[in-house]
């Protein structure tokens, strides 16, 4: 019963009406279409004169609004006295009205299925994104499932796709490649075979070492490094990933007193830190 449901859910041509007779004690007693002289008006199609003939003789033809004539006839009491074809729309019952051989829900014209890829091509004609194309259905139109056909016709929309907008990627920015060998060193922890290793690559000569570590702590990786550093020569840089190993104070005391300097990648993003990456591919391989 139209009266039984939220003031904001009535068609607007009823809302009006509703309110004024908010102040009064009214009974409404149900009476079927049949028995009705003349039937409540419908919505306002703001179409060409052409554009409603089309409309409403694609309405005749259909056989789901065929079978809306319960509309002026009246509904039954149940839902299973309906066609199957009529059931979608039962929910929305108190809402539907005829008008010059155009059947409306509210202010909503009720699309017959022969017109609805016409109506979802209109829908999408701007290129809209998918809550916009759903909005603008909902101002005019009504068909069971109108809401996901209107959002799978945008999501397949070639052209949509072609020009969307795309997150922008930041340039690459390369690392400059040393005059000299061992000058500037990547390094990575590596895991094999339930043993823990630090692997360390030369940026110019693509030289890998490999050290065993007993732990992975701040304290074994510099004791590591120091017997690389010991056997190679200190480096001008170190470049490491964000791990606690290498953002410890420890680490930051050792780089101070070897005197070279420390970069570690962005903490969200370690392709910064790609030759040692690379490197520890290699040697698990």
């Amino acid at each position: 019963m139209i009266q039984q449901k939220p003031l904001a859910a009535d068609p607007k041509r009823l809302q009006a009406m509703l309110l004024r007779l908010q102040r009064y004690d009214v009974t409404v007693k149900y009476k079927q279409g049949k028995d009705e002289i003349s039937q409540a008006p419908g919505g306002s199609l703001a179409v060409s004169e052409e554009r409603r003939k089309q409309i409403k003789k694609a309405t005749a033809r259909d056989e789901t609004s065929t079978e809306l004539t319960v509309i002026l006839e009246g509904w039954p009491e149940t839902k299973r006295k309906i066609s199957s074809l009529i059931k979608p729309s039962y929910g929305a019952r108190d809402e539907l009205a005829v008008q010059n051989g155009l059947i409306f829900r509210g202010e909503r014209l009720v699309v017959s299925q022969s017109m609805r890829a016409l109506m979802l091509q209109r829908i999408h004609s701007s290129h809209m994104k998918i809550n916009s194309c759903i909005r603008r259905a909902k101002d005019n139109l009504y068909w069971p499932g109108m809401s996901s056909q209107v959002k799978d016709r945008v999501e397949r929309c070639e052209t949509c796709r072609k020009f969307e907008t795309t997150q922008q990627k930041e340039s690459l920015k390369p690392h400059f490649i040393p005059e000299r060998p061992w000058v500037k060193l990547g390094a990575d922890l590596c895991s094999f075979a339930d043993h823990e290793y630090l692997v360390i690559a030369d940026y110019l000569s693509n030289f890998i070492d490999v050290e065993s570590l007993e732990k992975t702590t701040s304290g074994a990786v510099i004791r590591a490094l120091k017997k690389q550093f010991s056997r190679h020569g200190i480096p001008n840089e170190l470049i490491t990933d964000y791990g606690p190993q290498f953002v410890s104070k420890a680490f930051e005391k050792f780089a101070q007193n070897w005197e070279f300097t420390h970069t570690t990648s962005s903490p969200e993003y370690p392709k910064s830190n790609g030759k040692a990456e690379s490197a520890v591919k290699v040697v698990v391989r």
